[in-house]
């Protein structure tokens, strides 16, 4: 039973279902208070739905309960539960969906529940993917199709509105995820669209982001996917991607390579016979670098089998090669001049020898050469205000109302957090207080760090007052963590000096202290020092 729509409504912007239902009522008189059109589903015929809001009061669903989500998720643009309970550490969700907000059961929490999620939809095209989603069960769910192989998932792929959640076998699954070379377009394709329905990082995901940087203009200029810029007739042969580190580059990409896949699953009559794109991590490079077509040759028939299709005939077929990395050289042997050069070789190679495209990613700051070939420039933007609100919300929907306030007034905490790995990184530690400063930002990852294993700190013990004193800094807007970090005994897990990191080439041993004050006071100088410039992590190399 479906509630009737409002006459003359041109949209339902969400749908409420829950186990009980006067919690769904509940929470849609909120959301519509809200100005938001609501409506409570209860079964799956119906208008189509912006938003599908699954509100749950229990850990577990039957099968009934499981299937009737899968008809309604497969009407809406994006699926978005709110848990009582969290899930285990590394534990999947129950079933898909593209975001996670959490309450504790109590009704005089929905209305923070629906301010939350207006927050979480606003930002468009955050959370749908359009990649579906694949459901591990060996149960069949009632009136669900189950994928127990291949043949029947393409199938389900090919309907003429792609599902957003797909049933399949867990074996299936497996086969897919761990095959072997794939020996068919199939297998690559379907390989491929698994190993993005399987990431937990995936998901939420921002896929408008891309500006054109070789096109410089004074007016704003409209954001684009990497699907906008490869099918634009402008575009050159060789795209460039740049972003600083943490940005999203390598998501972008394996979000493409999903979406090609699922482009050849479902390609027009008449459509090409081979996998349209290849994607390629330059981190799989050994320390000592083999640069060279043969190596990309390589990393391919690991992935399909070259008696169905091999390297040179997939460009030949006009193949879209994605490159990630290009700055990775940067942490091998070879200077990073050379490993540019080479690799600007290579590029060249490929464009040569007929793929229709090649994308390279690479930090904004390291791309040191010219490529001979002329290149269309891509740049990752920084997360907008409501971006960053929306993507807070999935760790802490309190935490989230306080970011939207604080950064409505302060432009620079809105400039750290506009970095992903900023906010990634403030999310991760868990804590109440908002660092408006990358030095800050960085003294709470360490103090978290500290408070959830205080016994690492080698050979001596957290007091209970420098325990007690970190508490209260962290959960401080503007505490300093580094006072207190300065008094604690450092320990062989204390942050180190990136000249004795492993990954440098040269490596310089830290002296020893009975204390960690001097070398955090170098290392928060250092963090100040960069504070101020918002795109990418801070630099420690001045430590």
């Amino acid at each position: 039973m479906l509630e009737e729509p409002v006459a003359g409504s041109t949209r339902v912007s969400f749908g409420v279902w829950s186990n009980r239902f006067p919690a769904a009522e509940q929470l849609r008189s909120d959301l519509r208070e809200s100005g938001e059109y609501a409506i409570t589903v209860t079964e799956d015929c119906g208008p189509p739905i912006d938003c599908l809001v699954v509100l749950t009061q229990k850990r577990h669903f039957d099968l009934n309960e499981l299937a009737t989500l899968v008809r309604l998720a497969n009407r809406a643009r994006i699926t978005v539960a709110v848990d009582r309970y969290r899930p285990s550490a590394g534990d999947q969700p129950p079933w898909p969906r593209d975001a996670t907000l959490y309450w504790g059961g109590r009704y005089s929490e929905l209305p923070q529940v629906a301010d939350t999620l207006v927050d979480l939809i606003r930002p468009p095209d955050l959370l749908s993917s359009g990649i579906p989603a694949l459901l591990p069960t060996d149960t069949p769910l009632p009136d669900i199709p189950l994928a127990a192989g291949t043949h029947d998932l393409i199938e389900q792929l090919r309907m003429p509105e792609v599902p957003r959640i797909v049933a399949v076998t867990h074996r299936l699954l497996r086969e897919l995820l761990h095959s072997a070379p794939a020996r068919n377009r199939s297998e690559y394709n379907l390989s491929r669209l698994a190993r993005w329905s399987a990431d937990a990082q995936s998901q939420p995901f921002i896929n408008l982001r891309l500006t054109r940087s070789d096109k410089p203009s004074s007016n704003p200029q409209p954001r684009l996917s990497l699907e906008n810029i490869s099918a634009d007739l402008r575009t050159r042969r060789l795209v460039m991607l740049f972003g600083d580190p943490g940005t999203g580059k390598t998501r972008l990409l394996r979000y493409f390579d999903a979406q090609s896949a699922l482009r050849s699953v479902r390609p027009p009559d008449g459509g090409p016979e081979r996998p349209d794109s290849f994607y390629v991590s330059l981190a799989r490079q050994p320390l000592n670098p083999d640069i060279s077509i043969d190596w990309l040759s390589r990393q391919w028939t690991a992935a399909v089998d070259p008696g169905w299709c091999d390297l040179r005939t997939f460009l030949t077929d006009g193949g879209v090669v994605l490159l990630d990395g290009l700055d990775e050289g940067n942490v091998r042997s070879a200077p990073l001049r050379d490993w540019l050069s080479q690799w600007r070789d290579v590029i060249t190679q490929l464009c040569d020898a007929g793929a229709a495209r090649v994308v390279v990613s690479c930090r904004t700051r390291d791309q040191q050469l010219p490529m001979r070939e002329p290149a269309t420039e891509v740049s990752l933007q920084p997360l907008s205000t409501e971006e960053i609100v929306a993507i807070a919300a999935q760790a802490d929907a309190r935490l989230a109302q306080r970011f939207k306030t604080t950064l409505a007034t302060n432009g620079r905490t809105a400039d750290l957090y506009a970095n992903p790995s900023h906010l990634r990184l403030f999310l991760g530690t868990g804590m109440e207080g908002i660092p408006h400063t990358s030095a800050r930002l960085f003294g709470l990852v360490v103090a978290g760090a500290i408070l959830r294993a205080p016994t690492q700190l080698h050979d001596h013990q957290l007091s209970n007052r420098s325990a007690a004193e970190l508490h209260t800094v962290t959960a401080s807007d503007d505490g300093d963590p580094w006072q207190v970090l300065e008094t604690i005994p450092r320990s062989e897990h204390w942050p180190h000096s990136p000249k004795s990191s492993p990954c440098r080439r040269r490596s310089e041993a830290m002296p020893e202290r009975d204390h960690a004050g001097p070398f955090v006071t170098r290392l928060r100088a250092a963090l100040d020092d960069v504070s101020s410039t918002p795109t990418g992590p801070p630099t420690l190399a001045s430590v």
